[in-house]
């Protein structure tokens, strides 16, 4: 656990929310209380149904990853911190994933951009970036456009280039970028010696960042600026412009993710307590739609059903999708009596009906497979994970635990979801099939490898 007396800054180690930030805080608490479900629902064959007139969800008896990126040094924070960023996107022809090594000293953190095949083979370095603040977070546009946001982090008091063609600090201690990819070599790969670079935001910046595709193929994204605000901007092709800041009185917006309702564009982040003496103090988490004015409404807020004491969490973003009936589910960790998880969805305009779905970590990710189908994933300790399927729009659950083989040996736990999604790569999203990255960690707590796995859900 990483505590900080007094509230995180950009340029404080302990300020980048390494993976202690919330994970650490809740392992104890999830093997404690995490909800097995009773032994009926738990499948003995990877085999998930729920009558329906669907064709019925099916899993696989066990998962295949292969290695991404490996580093020969370990670090705390794993590749795939703050899975709510984007890491894996793809087009037509290549898988593209971005691995960070994350250690407390800013000199010695980069960033590697991994290119596949979509048809396979290896995985392969396509670029790198240096003195990175956090992982950076990237997204693929219908239009084949690679949009990469990050943080460039001053060390020392000297300057520095954190990606070749000039993106550097420019005498911040943090700089952002936005950094637009489209220009394709020979073979269809994505060139990363041109690139569009956009200059949205000049000022200081706190990082924890957000970036998501829209509907009409507009990107959004979002930072946290030099007050802790969350300041929202949106590009329809070249240079964006700001459309919103958030804030709560006394906390900070962070890990936020993105969706639209129609017309509306929705953002859900965790409300952290600065006060609260622990980077793990996310006492609430907030659901704003944005619209089309300028002011901002919250429509949804998670807080826990049980006592939570100060520095601890108590509600957390998971996950959020919207269906094509416009029904939105957000997925939180909320500490309440009997469980841990629940998914909230709305029935009817701005009414959230709250389903239980007992106790997930807090990066557990979710998955539409059509408008009553839904797929939850979720770490199942160990090398194996947790998945459970809804038939009935989440009214009822089953789940199985999912061994993933071809991990290192090393590697004893997985951590980290990731998974192509809708808002990061559109053109090439499958509502049946998971595409997902994640990284592994040692006995010693330390992370070095991050994988892919895919896999069909019918």
């Amino acid at each position: 656990m990483t505590a900080c007396s007094a509230p995180p800054t950009a340029f404080d180690a302990g300020a980048d929310a390494p993976r202690s930030d919330v994970a650490d805080t809740m392992l104890d608490t999830i093997d404690a209380s995490i909800d097995h479900h009773d032994a009926s629902s738990e499948d003995s064959v990877a085999d998930v149904a729920v009558d329906s007139g669907a064709p019925r969800v099916t899993l696989p008896a066990e998962i295949t990853a292969e290695i991404v990126y490996t580093s020969s040094v370990g670090a705390t924070t794993p590749p795939t911190w703050n899975a709510h960023l984007p890491k894996l996107v793809g087009d037509e022809q290549n898988f593209y994933a971005v691995f960070t090594h994350f250690p407390d000293a800013t000199v010695d953190r980069y960033a590697v951009v991994a290119r596949r095949p979509r048809a396979g083979g290896a995985w392969q370095q396509a670029s790198r970036l240096a003195y990175v603040h956090q992982p950076p977070g990237i997204v693929m546009t219908r239009a084949g456009a690679l949009h990469m946001v990050f943080d460039c982090l001053r060390p020392a008091a000297s300057d520095v280039q954190c990606f070749t063609g000039g993106a550097g600090t420019g005498g911040l201690q943090s700089r952002f970028y936005r950094l637009v990819f489209s220009a394709r070599s020979a073979d269809g790969a994505l060139r990363w010696d041109t690139y569009g670079n956009y200059g949205e935001w000049s000022a200081e910046s706190n990082g924890y960042l957000g970036i998501a595709v829209a509907p009409d193929d507009s990107v959004q994204w979002s930072l946290a600026n030099s007050a802790w605000a969350r300041v929202v901007f949106r590009a329809t092709n070249a240079a964006g412009s700001a459309i919103a800041t958030l804030s709560e009185p006394g906390r900070y917006l962070l890990y936020p993710q993105s969706a639209w309702d129609a017309e509306r564009a929705l953002l859900f982040a965790g409300e952290f307590e600065p006060s609260g003496g622990s980077n793990a103090g996310y006492p609430a988490t907030s659901l704003y739609a944005l619209g089309t004015s300028a002011t901002p409404s919250r429509v949804l807020r998670v807080t826990p059903e049980v006592s939570v004491d100060a520095g601890m969490v108590g509600a957390y973003p998971s996950d959020l999708e919207v269906a094509s009936d416009r029904t939105v589910y957000a997925l939180a960790y909320q500490r309440r009596a009997g469980g841990c998880s629940t998914l909230f969805r709305s029935d009817g305009g701005d009414r959230f009906t709250p389903l239980p779905v007992g106790c997930l970590d807090t990066y557990a990710r979710l998955q539409l497979v059509d408008d009553r189908t839904l797929v939850l994933l979720s770490s199942a300790g160990g090398t194996s994970l947790r998945v459970g399927a809804s038939e009935d729009r989440g009214d009822s659950w089953r789940w199985t635990t999912i061994p993933i083989r071809g991990t290192l040996a090393a590697d004893q736990t997985l951590y980290g979801y990731t998974l192509i999604d809708p808002r990061n790569s559109p053109a090439i999203y499958q509502p049946d099939r998971v595409r997902m990255v994640f990284s592994g960690s040692d006995a010693a707590g330390l992370s070095r490898t991050l994988y892919f796995a895919e896999w069909p859900l019918r």
